[in-house]
């Protein structure tokens, strides 16, 4: 059986990643990212990242991302999604 476990000593903390020089093609979903409110995914920085796919994807519950010459191409120009962000700034 599973047991009860606290959310402040049992929910994962994802912070303080930094992606540099990565490529992806043919990809269904070019990102698809998904923190909690109480579980914030945190200072992500991207830089020369670049995807190609089907659909753009989304960013749930994340806070201070940032993104240099980063882009995403999809097949019907479709943007990425952002949801329960603060300050996530995409480059245009």
């Amino acid at each position: 059986m599973l047991q009860n476990v606290d959310l402040k000593t049992g929910t994962p903390k994802f912070r303080n990643v930094y992606l540099n020089n990565i490529t992806a093609t043919n990809a269904g979903t070019c990102m698809k990212v998904t923190g909690i409110k109480t579980g914030t995914i945190d200072n992500f920085e991207f830089k020369n990242v670049h995807f190609e796919g089907k659909e753009a994807g989304s960013i749930n519950w994340a806070n201070d991302w940032s993104f240099t010459n980063f882009s995403i191409k999809t097949d019907h120009d479709e943007k990425l999604h952002l949801n329960n962000c603060k300050n996530v700034k995409l480059n245009k």
